[in-house]
């Protein structure tokens, strides 16, 4: 909570230096007006929950390729999300895991780099809307 939070305040005091006025935010389709990201977030329905995303290793065979993804390329629903990295568990020793990738609006695939104790925000779709 204390980095969601301490992001959605970042970003209202980014917006209230670069729009010092009074035009909401957002309307949304009752009449309703927001002026912080803060007031949208306080008014959304949270989905706060656990992802666990892995392959099955039992079913993999000596000739598959183990880069291929857990997961496919997708944006996520929400407005935004918080996450961790993933770590590596099936390695001697747990360590971070470097298997998450960034697809760029030019179709171009980049692996992310995250220092430890890392916690990432990412924008989803609702965003857009």
């Amino acid at each position: 909570a204390l980095a969601s939070d301490t992001f959605v305040q970042s970003l209202d005091r980014l917006h209230m230096l670069y729009h010092n006025d009074v035009t909401p935010l957002l309307k949304d389709n009752q009449g309703g007006t927001y002026s912080t990201l803060k007031s949208v977030v306080q008014s959304a329905n949270h989905l706060e929950h656990f992802h666990h995303y892995s392959k099955d290793i039992g079913t993999q065979t000596a000739n598959e390729d183990d880069d291929s993804p857990s997961l496919d390329w997708h944006t996520d629903a929400g407005l935004f999300l918080a996450f961790i990295p993933a770590w590596d568990c099936h390695s001697s020793g747990a360590q971070m895991d470097a298997s998450f990738w960034v697809k760029l609006p030019g179709g171009q695939h980049v692996q992310a780099k995250f220092d430890p104790g890392t916690v990432v925000i990412m924008m989803g779709v609702g965003v857009e809307h």
